[in-house]
């Protein structure tokens, strides 16, 4: 809901000539759950055509890479996204790359920081802008981190008639 719901408010604010942009749409298939990874894929792939943008589909073996460098899947999930998000910056010349995370994923992300122990840098939690990489120009932004809740966002989704997607 988070993703879909932040695709539609750009939509809605670029449809109300509020925002002008290039969007595109990118989503990597981690390829963890067999044929549901495919299937969000081609969710994401028609959504995107249907509000009229193009989207850039990728296709990651996280399991493979997650057990070549010893991280668990979280992390080389997380990694495998943010490498395929910063070369599709680099290839579309994006300036930006933004993500749907909200203050629910901030609490999350803090909390497990506090219980791996990792002081006080962990207590910062997700910072809502920074650099997606070292090489590329592409900033990432996380525009509804400060105030949107996973409840806002199903409830935006739903408000607009999109059904979204349950990642298990």
């Amino acid at each position: 809901a988070d993703s879909t719901a932040l695709l539609l408010a750009l939509d809605e604010l670029i449809q109300k000539k509020k925002l002008k942009s290039d969007l595109r749409v990118a989503h990597l298939d981690h390829g963890l759950r067999e044929g549901a990874s495919k299937e969000d894929a081609r969710w994401v792939k028609a959504l995107a055509k249907k509000l009229g943008y193009r989207a850039t589909i990728g296709k990651a073996e996280v399991r493979k890479q997650a057990s070549k460098t010893r991280d668990n899947l979280e992390q080389a999930a997380r990694r495998a996204r943010y490498q395929f998000l910063a070369r599709t910056a680099k290839k579309k010349g994006a300036s930006f790359v933004l993500t749907a995370h909200t203050m629910d994923d901030q609490a999350e992300t803090m909390l497990l920081n506090l219980v791996r122990g990792s002081g006080t840098d962990g207590l910062g939690g997700i910072e809502p802008l920074r650099r997606l990489n070292g090489e590329g120009k592409a900033q990432l932004a996380r525009p509804l981190l400060t105030w949107a809740r996973r409840a806002d966002t199903e409830q935006y989704c739903r408000a607009r008639g999109v059904e979204f997607l349950t990642d298990p």
